[in-house]
């Protein structure tokens, strides 16, 4: 059986988790962000990442879009260019369009213009975390595949007054911060430059083995 092939539209912390999660499962994965810094970053992650604005249907010629298995525009910040790559993608062919959504204004934008399906991960993640931290049963630990978990780590003390930018999990730990739960509220696009203060609870994406270093710290 051939492997199912995909386009990844947009690199944010949905996107490469996505990208990387569907790579890991067998998939062929092309990955598209407009963010040279960004395309550079992912380049030794990531099997094929191209520099190119979403909205771009050369790319999907250039990558032979009938032959793909699905699409997914995994950005809602540039409404234009996102509801742009749902429609190019459909007009090329692609059997399945996954597009992420900020509202559901938004989101029946995207369906009417083609979409097959329409998420909102930092909303379901959102109601995830609530729920297991309102749990008596609180779960900390979430299975994504067999080798790789979501976690809800207290900020370490080492960690504390350092921005993500210091610290450098990625590269340092293999782990990625997806966001933060910072005086009751949960975060989801971080700066990158925000001093972490003592206290936050943070939400953290890798292999297994990565985060059992963290717990072991």
């Amino acid at each position: 059986m051939k492997n199912k092939k995909f386009i990844v539209m947009g690199l944010g912390g949905f996107g490469y988790g996505l990208a990387k999660e569907l790579e890991y499962l067998g998939c062929d994965v092309v990955a598209i962000d407009k963010n040279e810094e960004r395309v550079e970053e992912l380049s030794e992650e990531l099997s094929q990442v191209i520099c190119a604005d979403i909205g771009d249907e050369e790319v999907l010629e250039e990558i032979h879009a009938r032959d793909l298995d699905g699409a997914i525009v995994a950005t809602s910040a540039d409404l234009a260019a996102g509801t742009l790559a749902v429609i190019n993608a459909k007009e090329a062919g692609v059997p399945y369009v996954l597009a992420k959504a900020r509202s559901e204004q938004h989101a029946r934008v995207l369906t009417k213009v083609g979409a097959d399906a329409v998420v909102y991960p930092e909303q379901a993640m959102g109601h995830s975390i609530g729920k297991s931290l309102a749990s008596s049963n609180f779960a900390d630990w979430v299975e994504l595949s067999p080798d790789h978990s979501m976690i809800l780590q207290p900020i370490l003390a080492e960690w504390e007054g350092k921005t993500l930018e210091e610290l450098k999990l990625r590269e340092k730990l293999g782990i990625n911060v997806v966001g933060v739960v910072e005086d009751d509220k949960m975060k989801m696009n971080l700066d990158p430059t925000h001093p972490l203060h003592k206290g936050v609870t943070m939400i953290l994406i890798g292999a297994n083995k990565d985060l059992a270093k963290v717990r072991k710290k």
